[in-house]
């Protein structure tokens, strides 16, 4: 072998050697690149994993309140219809007793009628309190005022006005009804010369009566 060729083929081989360093750095450097990147893909995948799994279980419970939602309409459509038929049923009873109350008030008012026929037929009738003299009624009047205010001669002077006052318009009254007879015989059987409550007891059954 030529001795000049020597160093050249030392230098070409030196050449070579530093070429395949540089290129198995590269590949090792290349390598890392791509174990991160694979290492980045699995950590996204992981997270889809998790959100696809958040995702089924929002989606579950959506298809759970959508069919509690069904139920629950189910249940308002049976429990309106139910409503609707026992309105029905109210407004057929409602119509029924409409019709008993008119016929029950026309049989009322015939009633009346009758009763205000026969009463005037009958002639006269009695006021209880006519048959009551003023003297009867004076002395019983300042007793009753007497017993009930011993002393308070303000409150006996009172009522005595009062229940001459009452026994006056008792006196007054026209009793042309059997009806406006027995009315005013039962007040005077409950309250006796008390005549401020005869005349309060009768009105107030008369206009009840009325009505």
């Amino acid at each position: 072998m030529n001795k000049k060729l020597v160093p050249v083929v030392g230098l070409v081989s030196l050449f070579m050697l530093s070429a395949c360093n540089t290129s198995l750095e590269t590949e090792a450097a290349s390598g890392s690149s791509a174990k991160e990147e694979l290492q980045e893909i699995k950590e996204k995948n992981e997270k889809l994993k998790t959100k696809i799994s958040n995702l089924r279980e929002k989606n579950e419970e959506l298809r759970e309140k959508k069919s509690d939602l069904k139920e629950k309409k189910t249940n308002l459509k049976t429990e309106n219809q139910v409503l609707l038929e026992e309105n029905e049923e109210l407004k057929e009873e409602n119509l029924e007793l409409k019709e008993e109350v008119e016929t029950f008030n026309e049989e009322e008012e015939e009633v009346e009628t009758s009763t205000e026929s026969s009463e005037e037929t009958n002639g006269s009738y009695t006021n209880v309190i006519a048959s009551i003299t003023e003297d009867e009624a004076e002395t019983r009047i300042k007793e009753n005022a007497e017993s009930d205010w011993p002393d308070d001669y303000v409150m006996q002077d009172f009522v005595i006005e009062e229940q001459r006052a009452a026994y006056q318009s008792l006196l007054e009254l026209s009793i042309d009804t059997s009806t406006k007879e027995t009315l005013l015989q039962n007040a005077y059987d409950d309250w006796g010369y008390d005549f401020v409550m005869v005349e309060f007891a009768y009105e107030e059954q008369l206009s009840a009566y009325n009505n």
